[in-house]
Formats: structure tokens, sequence, C-alpha cells
């Protein structure tokens, strides 16, 4: 029987891997709320108030809301590896 391997390395070696991916999502998740950093000058830029300088987060925020069910319906229909896979792919 042939043993397990992650990231074609032995358990004990390859499961360290998805630490520093983890966080390297966890990353790029997170940059949606430095928009305030940029949402002032936008705004004194393109003279414009703060509902239309905050009307791009809020439609990340929306879209990202509702799809984190569908997204999760996929992980358990077809797995993590394949939906991230796809995902990149979108991305």
């Amino acid at each position: 029987m042939e043993r397990t391997k992650v990231f074609g390395m032995p358990p004990e070696q390859g499961r360290w891997l998805y630490i520093p991916l983890g966080l390297i999502v966890l990353l790029c998740l997170g940059t949606v709320y430095s928009w305030s950093i940029f949402r002032k000058p936008l705004e004194k830029a393109f003279n414009i108030g703060a509902t239309e300088s905050l009307l791009p987060f809020t439609v990340l925020l929306v879209v990202f809301a509702i799809l984190m069910p569908v997204t999760g319906f996929f992980i358990d229909k077809y797995g993590c590896r394949t939906v991230t896979a796809v995902a990149i792919l979108l991305g």
C-alpha cells in the first residue's frame, strides 16, 4: 500500500507547508480591508463623496458574503484542492 504524501513529501514534513500557504491566503483575503486607506485620497482626487468611494468596497463584501456558502457547497462536493485551483484560475 502506498503511503500518503503531502506536496510529494512525507506527511511529517509536507504538512508544515500548509502554514505559510494559509497565511498567504489570509493576507490576500484581508487586503479588502485596506480600502479604508485609499478612500480619502480617492475622494479628493475624483471629487466624490463617501457613498461613491465606498461602493466598490460594499459590492466586494456583498459578493464575498454571497459566495461563501456557494463555495462551501462546492468544497463539500469536489474537495478543497479542486475548488482552490478553480478559484486561482478565475482570480
